[in-house]
């Protein structure tokens, strides 16, 4: 792979590889064991692969030494990073709240360890900033679809 002077984060190795392979993100998700879109939400940093997914993918990209280690610490860092902004959010919605409010550390929790919760209150929030009341509805109606 071609790392020249710029530095990449895992979603960039991982695609960069993939291109310079002449990969599909399908073919990479086939030999991974993953959908198509499970990848490109990890190309994209959406989505964090768990170990033994990130170890399918750096086989299939047949990552160098040197790219697999950027690859893992990348990793590292990005879980590092998520682990505090879960510690954030729980800090933020508590006061938000009025202070304790019983049940809410589990579901505070369950919010920031659920990738496709964090996902949908991604788009909930940007729909929210843009002032989007059909997408916050097309969103909201989504999730309660969800929970039947």
């Amino acid at each position: 792979m071609n790392t020249n002077a710029k530095e990449y984060s895992y979603g960039e190795v991982i695609r960069q590889q993939r291109i310079e392979l002449g990969m599909t993100q399908r073919q990479v998700a086939d030999q991974c064991g993953i959908t198509d879109s499970a990848l490109a939400h990890i190309e994209r940093e959406m989505r964090l692969p768990s170990e033994l997914v990130a170890g399918r993918i750096a086989k299939a990209l047949a990552l160098s030494e040197h790219d697999r280690k950027k690859f893992t610490e990348d990793l590292k860092e990005a879980r590092k990073h998520q682990a505090q902004e879960r510690v954030r959010n729980r800090a933020t919605v508590k006061p938000i709240l009025g202070g304790e409010v019983p049940g809410l550390d589990p579901m505070v929790r369950m919010l920031a360890d659920n990738d496709d919760l964090r996902t949908g209150c991604h788009y909930l929030q940007l729909a929210l900033k843009k002032q989007n009341p059909q997408m916050v509805l097309q969103i909201l109606k989504i999730w309660a679809e969800e929970q039947d």
